[in-house]
């Protein structure tokens, strides 16, 4: 399994909106993210060679060089994961499993890739929805025409929340949804604006991957405060990530301070480390 973590930032992102990249103003907080989790995959065991920062600037931290990527959504930074990742896997870069994570997705101890997922897998964002909560999942080396189909739809719809975009491949609309989006069609036949592409696509789309999608135990990717109660009592344990904005006070307060209906500290202390470290936790201010 490889593991590969994506950030394209705002600075040498050519003519790109700065407004829709993060840290723009803080390119060393930027940097930051990449070294800790390098740091972090390295103290867990990974191997040098799997794994695969991919960003759109040169850095490189302990040995592990980040794949610079030359493809970028300029419309908006929430979809550049399979259109990067696509990417590298026609280069080469990328030729194993793969666990496809944010930078603030952290992981706390070492595991394989899951049994349970099928070609490819995420977590639920709501436990009781469809909808998949992107910032960590799974793809299997036989799963790769998925991202591609996928980054290939992305670009031609140009799409602006993959979390809204991917659910398209894994259910099947309702007839109700079918019938109303086929009249739309009908009516704007010709008409190639995002939203007729969109509802064409997704028309075209609906389900196709339904098959060899799963949705994964909420211990690959435990975040969201709203959804603490429930993701934590459903996940397996001991927690294998943690998915939270550090820098936020609400999720600090539940993930790192354990101010949550559990009481639990899931941060461990290797990761607290690094955190203080890496400028995201004061000294002073750990718990």
């Amino acid at each position: 399994m490889q593991n590969v973590f994506i950030w394209l930032t705002g600075k040498n992102a050519r003519s790109y909106s700065k407004s829709k990249w993060k840290h723009t103003d803080d390119f060393e907080k930027v940097q930051n993210y990449i070294r800790l989790q390098i740091e972090n995959s390295l103290n867990l065991g990974w191997d040098k060679k799997d794994i695969i920062p991919i960003t759109n600037f040169p850095i490189e931290h302990m040995g592990v060089k980040a794949y610079e990527a030359e493809r970028y959504c300029p419309w908006s930074s929430f979809v550049n994961k399979p259109v990067v990742v696509d990417e590298m896997i026609e280069k080469g870069v990328i030729n194993d499993n793969i666990w496809l994570h944010d930078c603030d997705c952290y992981q706390l101890l070492p595991f394989e890739f899951p049994k349970e997922c099928k070609d490819w897998g995420y977590t639920r964002h709501d436990p009781r929805r469809m909808k998949n909560q992107g910032a960590s999942g799974f793809f299997r080396k036989e799963g790769y025409d998925i991202i591609h189909k996928i980054a290939e739809e992305i670009q031609i719809c140009k799409a602006k929340r993959e979390e809204k975009f991917i659910p398209i491949f894994y259910t099947n609309m309702s007839k109700k949804k079918v019938d109303k989006r086929k009249a739309y069609l009908e009516a704007n036949k010709g008409n190639e604006s995002n939203r007729y592409l969109n509802k064409k696509r997704g028309l075209e789309n609906s389900g196709i991957f339904a098959d060899r999608f799963s949705f994964l135990d909420f211990t690959y990717n435990l975040g969201i405060v709203k959804y603490f109660k429930t993701k934590y009592k459903k996940a397996s344990k001991p927690i294998k990530t943690l998915h939270f904005h550090i820098e936020k006070k609400d999720p600090k307060d539940c993930f790192y301070f354990g101010k949550n209906r559990y009481n639990v500290q899931l941060v461990t202390e290797e990761l607290e480390a690094l955190l203080i470290k890496y400028g995201f936790i004061k000294e002073e201010d750990k718990r």
